[in-house]
Formats: C-alpha cells, structure tokens, sequence
C-alpha cells in the first residue's frame, strides 16, 4: 500500500536583549519569518548538529533558497540553545477532503556578540535564513554592540497535509471480512485522519521526523478517530527509511483481521481505516499465515 503525504515547513525568528544583572529579556523584536531552503528536509530527517549551525551576519542581501552560507558573518560567542521539550500538535481542516497537522516547537538561542554591527541575518546553516526586517513595526537590521548578550527564539512549523479519502491499489491475493476479494476489484479505500497515540510521549522539534517513526496496525478501532489506540497494535517487523519515503514490512502479522494502520512517531500521525468505498463501512483485511504486508508512506517536501 502507497499513501502520498505534503509535507511544508515554515518558521520565524524574534530576538530579545538580555539585561546582564538581571538575566532578563528587556526588549524583543517583532517576529520575522525564515526562508526554508532546499537542503532542509536532510536536516529534520537526520537530525541537527549541536548548535544547528546558528549565525547571524550584517548583509541585508535578498535570500536565496539555496544560500547555505552567511555572506558577511557577525563575531558572537554561542552560549546555550534551550529546546521546547515538546511540539504542540494541532488538526486543522483545510479544504474539503484534505486535514492538515500543525506542529509547532521552539528553541532559544543565547549568545553574546564580540564585534559591533547591525544584524540583518539570521540564519541556521543549511536549514533556513530570514532578514530582520519588518514592514509594519519599521525595524530594518538591530543595531548591537560588542559584549551584547542576546536571547533569539525561532519558532518552527511542520504542516503535514493528509488527504482523508485514499483508494488502494493492492498486489497480491488476500480477502476482507465482507468477503470480497479487494485485491482484484479495487474497491477499498483508507479513510485518514490526523491522529496522536492513546499514550503519546513528547518530541521535540527538531527530531519530529528523525527517530522513533512507527508503522503500526490493529484489529480494533478507537470510538475517536483522532485516537489511534495502540494496546492491542503490532509494530512492523522492519522499517526502511530515507528522506522521501519510509516503507514498514509486516511478516506474518498475528491478527485477523486488521482494522486500521498508523504512520507517525511516538506523538503524533495519521489513523488509517480500511473501509469498503462505496459504503464507507468498516472493514478488516485478512490475511493468510506466512503473508506480508508492506506499507508505504512517501513525503512530498513543499518549500
């Protein structure tokens, strides 16, 4: 089984000055929003290096989504990044037919500048860049001095479209409990829906499509479809991944039949149930012993 997925990813940046005696934020810029670059999904797939390759830089030059460098670098020491240790998720219905998943996270940056200048840029290597400009407040570039400590938070977003109705293309020969064989006629379908875990744990933004992805099915269904209830779930045998498609293998599942399927982490994903097409009625794949069952989901990355 193949599911298409849109994935868009977005964020902004706001930077504080940090007052020395008291250790707090005195003043904040508006937010500004980042150009996400091409070389990002690399990064949310992987994974970031320690410091996500903070910088910031003096030129106002236009963005280009394949700059990977800060064309003229500010002087700072980087002091500490704090990472919200959990993503609020959200489903939102966009257009008819299609639900989306809004993942927000955020991290602080603090760091303390050792040259003067004004900073136009901020950037993380690689991942997104934005100009510190904002039309409605007139900030145009801040203004620092040397030993300025500063607190920047970048907010990050993760839209995750999901289209509720996909009809299957199947391979193989199996029956469904309704006792049609919906290999040969084409008339399954499976209804999805923006889901979180019975028993969710918390990820962080930065590792939301990194570590821990699970492929799940069961022979129940939960009374809420934006539940998937995992007691009774099994998980793939195996996991393939790589940055536009993830693939989990089933050998020989032990249920009978299989209800619904879930791709996401440990938090948060999409809730698959197999229904008959014409009715929308529920309906369990069966399977016979030794059968395999492949499920794959593929990103298509919006920049």
């Amino acid at each position: 089984m193949n599911l298409n997925s849109s994935v868009k990813m977005g964020g902004r940046f706001s930077v504080g000055v940090v007052e020395p005696l008291t250790d707090e934020v005195t003043s904040q810029t508006p937010w500004v929003s980042n150009l996400v670059l091409d070389t990002a999904e690399t990064f949310i797939y992987n994974g970031f290096s320690s410091d996500k390759g903070f910088t910031i830089g003096s030129s106002a030059d236009p963005l280009a989504s394949t700059q990977t460098t800060t064309i003229s670098p500010l002087g700072f020491e980087f002091i500490s990044e704090s990472v919200a240790p959990d993503s609020t998720v959200e489903s939102v219905l966009a257009t008819d037919g299609v639900s989306e998943i809004h993942v927000k996270g955020s991290s602080v940056f603090r760091i303390k500048t050792t040259e003067a200048g004004t900073i136009n840029e901020i950037a993380l290597t690689n991942f997104c860049r934005a100009l510190v400009i904002d039309e409605t407040s007139g900030l145009n570039g801040l203004p620092v001095d040397a030993d300025v400590t500063l607190d920047i938070t970048y907010e990050f977003t993760m839209i995750y479209r999901v289209t509720r109705r996909n009809v299957l293309t199947l391979e193989g020969v199996a029956a469904t409990t309704d006792g049609i064989d919906h290999f040969t006629d084409s008339t399954l379908a499976l209804i999805a829906t923006p889901a979180r875990l019975a028993n969710p744990i918390a990820y962080r933004w930065d590792s939301l499509l990194s570590t821990d992805l699970v492929f799940k099915i069961t022979d129940t269904l939960s009374v809420d479809e934006n539940v998937f209830d995992d007691a009774t779930a099994v998980n793939a045998d195996s996991v393939v991944n790589n940055v536009t498609s993830r693939v989990g293998t089933f050998v020989d599942p032990a249920l009978s039949p299989i209800r619904s399927f879930y791709f996401g982490n440990g938090s948060f994903g999409v809730n698959y149930v197999l229904v008959e097409t014409a009715t929308d009625n529920s309906v369990g794949l069966v399977l016979d012993s030794g059968d395999q069952l492949a499920l794959t989901t593929t990103f298509n990355w919006i920049h």
